[in-house]
């Protein structure tokens, strides 16, 4: 009989891979590519581009996929250490190392796969993000409005999108 906290640990893993996969892509997206798969009529790069103009929601969105699927999986290479550790703690040690390049290395591959072919996987990624969005809205509403009151309290100013970036350099030149 298989032990489901393996199967839980892989699926979170899998996860974790998605998401830094998602996330690369949205981050390192050349906009001037998006508006010229638009012009061509990409499906779904409409879709993508106001993904990338509200950067705040969909990278909250897949960073709290992120988060609790890194928290998942490293819970559940705990339990499984954990009962292990009790008849041969050395296996135990050493799995809890390979959980740990595991998480870490699907971490590394999403990104990847994302800085290789960053439109194909932003296109990839679109419907999911959509569809997590409108379900996460009620748990990403209060988070970000905490955010928006925390930076008030600390006086920090929000950060230049990508967008804004592109803006400012276009002005420049």
């Amino acid at each position: 009989m298989s032990d489901p906290r393996v199967a839980i640990l892989a699926f979170a893993a899998v996860l974790v891979f998605l998401a830094a996969a998602a996330q690369a892509a949205l981050v390192y997206i050349d906009r001037a590519r998006l508006r010229h798969m638009l012009e061509e009529g990409t499906p779904r790069a409409s879709a993508l581009l106001r993904l990338v103009d509200q950067p705040t929601s969909s990278l909250s969105t897949i960073l709290v996929i992120h988060t609790l699927a890194l928290c998942t999986g490293a819970a559940m290479a705990f339990w499984i250490d954990q009962a292990i550790w009790v008849t041969t703690p050395w296996l135990a040690v050493v799995l809890a190392v390979l959980q740990l390049v595991v998480l870490l290395l699907m971490q590394f591959l999403g990104r990847v796969l994302a800085l290789a072919r960053p439109e194909q996987v932003a296109l990839t990624f679109v419907r999911p993000v959509e569809v997590l969005n409108r379900v996460l809205f009620f748990i990403l509403l209060p988070l970000g409005v905490l955010e928006r009151r925390l930076r008030a309290l600390l006086g920090v100013q929000r950060g230049l999108t990508p967008a804004d970036v592109e803006d400012r350099l276009r002005h420049l030149v």
